[in-house]
Formats: structure tokens, sequence, C-alpha cells
């Protein structure tokens, strides 16, 4: 039996049928439109369609991955289209006789797609887009909201943001349930939700709660508002003095179930500020009392990834958030094999592979084992210069370059040096599509998180707040010093290895999957550079395996021989000596320019650079920019070279 009933009778076998091949048919209609069909995405359609229909499992939330461009939203709309329009109906039959009794609902951060999808001709008038207008005041939000549930229950098809459904009530959620007609019995969720939610309380989020009680009108319950705030933001304060004098890192364990002296007075403290403020700044000051009630992570640390921070950060997952009571979910994930948020329950998400391996690999994939972490570009800042001159004599401005944001400096230099005007930095680059016609990328480093960042996943992923919630400071203090321990710049702890594996992995297929090679039907080569040090080896053989890319390791000569060149004329010499002895060859190598082509032996290379034999021999072996001279310019004899 499938899950599509009304009034407790099964839809018509024929009737099924029917809506399954005309939605493949749509959807290859609606791909027809811009680009070829391949056969890939038909089997595509046709197995989410046919599961989608079929599949009796609400338990379960189905998350379906399939390449990047294979065309979900294409096929979202064909599913919409085919369910809640009857186009069995014969004669003359107004709109109204042919709307059937299945609904759905659809959730995505991307607002343009529902916009898309409500203005989509065969459905238009079957959608109710919950918009938020951002200009109402708080209360007129409020009034607008409950309108709008209203509103709802009059068409089959409700449009959400990720952001507005997953802060929505059970109960309001539970509303979305019925609507006049029927019933709205799945959810199509497109791009991974928002599963768990970290809230960082800092000192802007206490100025804000802070300020809004101060433009309250005047009277005796601002001043008893502000009066009692005081006392919760001196009592925060104290915690955050006492933890930043022991932690760098620490788990601040539930301590009570109440924000004030017990539940009377909370009460009372909460019911006269739902009367003075927004519901926002209402459920910022629950965030405070959480911290006392579900515990949360007190973070005091600076270093070359973070800013000087004392924050409180709340875990807050959304598993529970859904409804699998009432709804079947469809998550459309390209990116959910690498995802290990999605491990959180494995009896709850279940993954749904695609075959989308095409024939013709569509995608080279080039590792350049070049360090590009922040740090080293950072301080070595001929490194960017080297990669942008070999960016440049390789591809002029014919190519996309993704790379570190603007905070540092990084992006700024990048820009300044490259040819290219076709530079975005990491973080503003998924679901743009400015670069869907370049053919040719360079991904210069990772988008690597700090630290911390990690171990909130971490924490999530082991429902490690319940743990340390009843666990001794010590124990906690040891497992947190051991989970952020790091040797050469990764996670000892294979999990917490394993997690920012699993992001940077997510987050760079996004951003490759930006250029041409996201057209499925695409069959012109594509060519990636992913500019990253050999520790990165294994990242970069998983993406090749999940986008099924050629792939080659190597280092460009260009690229060796300046590095080498530059690490040498960098090099510190030893105390009461002005030049190291390789950089006492390098410049006589500088300057051979004007004898290019003669013969010399090793000894009168000695003689003219200044060295003796023995200390030039010890160069050639040690110091890589000679030795690569050397080996580069041999001439025909055995001891002789050409300069």
């Amino acid at each position: 039996m499938s899950i599509f009933k009304h009034n407790n009778i099964e839809i018509n076998k024929s009737k099924k049928e029917l809506k399954i091949h005309d939605t493949i048919e749509d959807y290859a209609q609606y791909i027809s439109k811009h680009s070829k069909v391949h056969n890939k995405q038909i089997e595509f359609a046709t197995k989410v369609t046919n599961r989608i229909y079929d599949n009796e499992d609400k338990s379960k939330v189905d998350v379906i991955t399939a390449r990047c461009g294979i065309g979900k939203s294409a096929l979202i709309k064909a599913l919409l289209s085919n369910l809640v329009n009857n186009y069995l109906a014969w004669g003359e039959l107004t709109r109204e006789d042919k709307l059937d009794h299945y609904g759905a609902i659809v959730v995505t951060d991307r607002l343009d797609r529902l916009e898309e999808i409500d203005k989509h001709e065969e459905i238009s008038d079957r959608c109710y887009f919950m918009k938020y207008d951002k200009e109402n005041t708080e209360s007129k939000s409020r009034e607008e909201f409950i309108d709008q549930l209203r509103e709802q229950q009059k068409y089959p098809i409700v449009l959400i943001s990720t952001q507005k459904y997953f802060r929505m009530s059970k109960k309001d959620r539970d509303q979305l349930y019925n609507w006049n007609n029927g019933t709205r019995q799945i959810v199509l969720i497109d791009e991974k939700p928002i599963l768990f939610n970290p809230i960082t309380i800092n000192e802007k989020f206490i100025s804000n709660i802070r300020i809004a009680l101060d433009n309250c009108v005047e009277s005796e319950q601002k001043n008893y508002l502000m009066d009692t705030f005081n006392k919760i933001e001196n009592e925060l304060n104290a915690i955050k003095k006492d933890y930043s004098s022991k932690y760098d890192v620490m788990w601040f364990k539930k301590s009570k179930e109440t924000l004030l002296y017990n539940e009377e007075v909370d009460k009372e403290f909460f019911d006269i500020l739902q009367e003075n403020v927004s519901s926002t700044i209402y459920d910022n000051v629950l965030r405070l009392k959480q911290i006392y009630t579900d515990g949360c992570l007190f973070v005091n640390k600076k270093n070359k990834d973070q800013e000087n921070t004392r924050n409180f950060i709340l875990i807050e997952s959304n598993v529970d958030k859904f409804e699998t009571d009432k709804f079947k979910y469809y998550i459309f994930d390209a990116t959910a094999l690498n995802d290990k948020d999605y491990d959180i329950d494995k009896q709850k998400f279940n993954i749904v592979q695609i075959n989308d391996t095409k024939k013709i690999k569509d995608i080279n994939l080039y590792h350049i084992p070049v360090s590009t972490s922040q740090l080293t570009l950072l301080k070595k800042n001929y490194y960017i210069d080297v990669i942008s001159k070999w960016i440049n004599d390789n591809f002029k401005n014919d190519i996309f370059v993704a790379t570190y944001g603007e905070k540092k400096g990084i992006f700024q230099r990048f820009n300044t040096l490259l040819n290219t005007n076709k530079l975005a930095y990491f973080g503003n680059i998924k679901g743009n599509n400015d670069w869907k016609e370049e053919q040719v990328m360079a991904h210069i480093g990772f988008n690597r998180q700090a630290d911390t960042v990690y171990l909130q996943t971490y924490i999530y992923l082991n429902k490690k707040n319940e743990d340390w919630n009843i666990k001794d400071n010590n124990t906690i203090k040891k497992e947190i010093e051991e989970l952020l321990c790091l040797e050469k710049g990764f996670f000892t702890n294979i999990a917490m290895c394993n997690i920012m594996k699993s992001q940077i992995l997510v987050d760079t297929e996004q951003n490759i999957m930006r250029i041409k090679c996201r057209q499925f039907s695409n069959e012109e080569v594509c060519k990636i550079y992913i500019f990253a040090s050999d520790d990165y080896t294994d990242y970069i053989t998983r993406l090749r395996d999940k986008l099924k890319t050629n792939y080659k390791k190597f280092m460009p000569d260009q690229i060796d021989k300046e590095m080498a060149k530059h690490s040498t004329k960098n090099k510190k010499p030893p105390r009461n000596k002005e030049k190291t002895n390789p950089q006492v060859f390098l410049e006589w190598t500088e300057k051979q320019s004007k004898n290019r082509g003669r013969i010399i032996k090793f000894g009168e290379i000695a003689r003219e650079s200044g060295l003796t034999k023995e200390a030039l021999k010890e160069v050639r072996k040690s110091n890589s920019y000679a030795k690569k001279w050397f080996d580069d310019h041999k001439g025909n004899k055995n001891g002789e070279y050409i300069a």
C-alpha cells in the first residue's frame, strides 16, 4: 500500500501509473528546454517518482543523492504538477474540477526556487507561498503568520523556507498536514535542511537583548526587566570570568531548571517579558535559560583560526522536527554521501543512492601538491605570487578561481595578481550561477573551519551534551583536549578527522559543481585544479570517486622551480653569515642569463660562485633549487653543465 490515500482509499492503480508516467514525461520536457536529456536523468526521475508513489515506510526520511545538476528542481515541479492535478478527468471541466485530493509541502533555503515553483504555469494557482516580510513589525509578523496558517488550507501545495519550517512549533507544523480537499502527506526538501543549529551567545547577542529592553516604554515593568536582566548578565559574566581563567574550550554542564531563583520567579519574569518585547527577543532570553537547563559549549580561545572569543554555544538538534508520524520526507541532497551530519540517526535517515555515472567523463581533476593553508599563504606571500603567475601564464583570464575570504587579505592579494576577474571566496559560491559556462577552475586551499566548529558537530552526532551533563569537569576537560588534539594540522581523533573531512568534501564538491560540469548533459571536459598539500591526497581521491572523474596528481615544473627559488631566498642565514651557501649559488645562477648556453664544469661553478667544491656538493645534495638546476642543466659529458 502506498502513502497516497484519500479517505483511506488507496489511489487507483491506473491513475497512479498515469501520474508516474506523466511526471517523468513532464520532467524530460522541462529539461529539454535548456539542454539535451541524458538517459541517466530519465533513470533518476523514474526511480524517484516510483519511490514517492509506492513508498510505504513513513518512519524513514529518504535522502536522495544524485549529482548536482541532474535536474532535481525540475523533477520537483513535475511531481507537484501531476500530484495535485487530475489529468484523467475528461470533458468540459473547470480548472477547479481538475484539482486532485493530494498535496505536498516544499521546503528549501533557496527563496528563488520557491518563487519559481510559485510562478510555474501548471501549479501557480495550486501553491501557497508562506513568505516572510522583513519590513513587518514583530506583532504584525505573528498576525501575518496566523493568517498564513489559515490561508494555506485552501491550497494543495505549501511553499516554505527551511528556516521558517524548522522554527515552527510542532503544533503549527501539524496544521500543514490538512488542506480543504485532502492531505499533504509528503514533504519535498530541496537541498540539505538544517539538521543541527549551533547558537552562539556572544557580546552582540547579549547587547541586542539589553538594547531591546532599554527601548521599552518607561514603566515599572521596564525597570523590573532591566534590573532582572542586569542580574542575569552579571551571573553570565561571572561564569565567563571563572571558566576563561581555567579553560580554552569546555562544556558548561546543565546546572538548574530555571533562569532565575525558582519556577515562580521565572514565570513572573517571562510573563512580563512577553508583554514588552518582540518574540525574537523573548526567544533569545529563553536561549539564556537553555545555558543552564541544557548545558552548552564554552569557548575562550584565540589562535590562528579564531578571533578572541568568550562565547556560550548551544547545540540544538532539529532531528525531532521531522514529523514522521504524519509526513513522508524526501531530501534532495547531492552531497549527502559524504555528509556525516546524517549519521545522527541511521535508523531515521535512509540514503537513497542514484546511479549517476556517465559513460563520458566530463571532469579532469588535477591535484597540485602545494601547501595552501591560510597560515602558509600569510607567512609566505610568495606562494600566492608563484601560484598566480602559473595560472596567468597557462590560462590568462579564462579560469574561475576559488580561495579564502577577504578577512586576512589573501583574497585581495590573489585579486591583485590574477588576470582573471572570475574570482570568488569560500562561503560565497554555493547557489551562484555566474560561472556556469566556465570550463576551468582553480580551487586554492580548502574551506577549513575553526576546530571548535568540528567539535560542535561531534557533540551533535554523539549526543555528548547528554553524556557531559552528568560527568565531572576533569573528565570532560580531558575528553575535549583529546578531541581537539592536532598533529601536523590534523585531528588525532578519528571521528573528529572524519567530521572535518566530511565538511571539506561537501563544501568543495558544491564549489566545483558551479561550473559547466553542473550541466548533466555536458560532454566538454572541465578541468579542476586543486592546490593543496600532499596531506589532503585522500580528500581529493574521495572527490574523484564521488564525482567519477579522471584524475592526475602532478607538480608543474614552473611552480616547483619558483617555490624552491623563493624558499632558498627566504632562508635565514646562520649567525655571522650574510648568506647561506644555497643563496650564494642562487645568486650565481641568476647572473648566467648573459652567458646562457656556455659549457661550464663543476669546479668552475664552485670558483665563480665563491664556494668550495665540498660546499657546492653539499648544496647540490641538500637544496631542492640547486638539485633541480644541476639536473636540468646537464651537459653531454660527465661533470659538464650548460649555464
